[in-house]
């Protein structure tokens, strides 16, 4: 009798332990996370800019390379 009690409750300790199964959730990230989707890449304007020698450079002239911009104001 004893026996049969403690494969009854090593059963349903088992059955408690186990994971829940996996519910389907939205195959869309974003949507998932009730998160805004980032706009498409808009290609950056041929501005000119200077470098540190002085050269004057298009940003069409890097692309493909890694490139710092800084933009600073004396307000």
């Amino acid at each position: 009798m004893a026996r049969a009690v403690t494969v009854a409750v090593a059963a349903l300790l088992a059955a408690l332990a186990a994971p829940a199964p996996l519910r389907p959730g939205p195959a869309d990230v974003f949507t998932a996370i009730s998160a805004l989707r980032p706009p498409r890449p808009v290609p950056a304007p041929a501005v000119p800019f200077r470098t540190l020698e002085g050269r004057t450079v298009r940003l069409g002239e890097v692309r493909g390379r890694p490139t710092l911009l800084g933009f600073f104001t004396t307000w």
